[in-house]
């Protein structure tokens, strides 16, 4: 801790060493939870023995990128990475009974009491069921896939507008336009990061289509982030880049497009 207090100093001379190591303890712990949460994700429905490159690999480059692009005094980043790994292995995995229905949506309220990336885990989920979830539905009933669609969107909107009316901010929006600032050095650079990941994952011949499809139902997020968003921020990038890379891991031992059925 004296080291640390010296080492404050430096950086903010007015700072407080216990609010700063604060930080540091919840980052870290859920860094880990995250970690260790998109690794099992990785490593799901997967019935041969886990591969260095199918797993570890992007376990390894994910947990690197979100330390790196971390930010000590932001408290839910690490969290908001946290619950999304948890709504991707839930997604992932089938998600073929009710309780695992009931954990997402629980999973997707938390998700976006914490942060709006809530909103990719619905587009994860269109993305991985989304030849089930096209289907013309049988009569008036839905298939599994698209009542479990219905019940995260719901929970999401629902959530998202009960929290921005709570906070008094319905109108951070359009109040928040920084179109003019993303034209700079740095925002260019961190599009042309993301853009050249993008490029090389859907070159990819592994889950190339479901891809895609991700990219298209998250555009929204994407879309807001050119907006209203520090496009130099790389850690605004990080939520989508998890999950690009998780599509792009499944798709090495699992060439259908579907885990979920009727």
């Amino acid at each position: 801790m004296i080291v640390a207090s010296g080492s404050l100093r430096v950086v903010d001379p007015e700072g407080d060493p216990e609010f700063y190591a604060a930080y540091y303890y919840l980052n870290t712990l859920f860094l880990c939870l995250a970690s260790t949460t998109f690794f099992i994700a990785l490593a799901a429905r997967r019935h041969d023995t886990i591969d260095f490159v199918g797993v570890d690999v992007p376990a390894l480059f994910m947990c690197s990128l979100m330390t790196i692009t971390q930010y000590v005094v932001v408290p839910y980043d690490a969290l908001s990475y946290f619950l999304l790994a948890a709504g991707a292995f839930i997604v992932v995995t089938g998600c073929r009974t009710q309780w695992a229905t009931a954990c997402l949506c629980a999973v997707v309220v938390l998700a976006t009491l914490t942060r709006e990336t809530a909103v990719l885990i619905p587009a994860l989920h269109v993305a991985i069921n989304h030849r089930t979830i096209l289907t013309s539905p049988i009569g008036c009933r839905l298939n599994r896939p698209q009542v479990q669609l219905v019940l995260i969107a719901i929970c999401f909107l629902s959530t998202y507008v009960i929290l921005r009316i709570a906070l008094r901010e319905e109108n951070i929006l359009y109040q928040s336009f920084r179109v003019a600032q993303n034209f700079s050095l740095l925002p260019v650079l961190s599009t042309a990061f993301f853009a050249g990941l993008v490029l090389l994952v859907v070159t990819s011949r592994t889950a190339a289509t479901e891809t895609i499809v991700f990219l298209v139902v998250s555009f929204p997020y994407i879309l807001a982030m050119f907006l209203i968003a520090r496009l130099w921020e790389i850690r605004l990038w990080v939520p989508v880049v998890l999950l690009l890379v998780l599509l792009q891991a499944r798709g090495r031992t699992s060439p259908a497009t579907s885990v979920n059925t009727h």
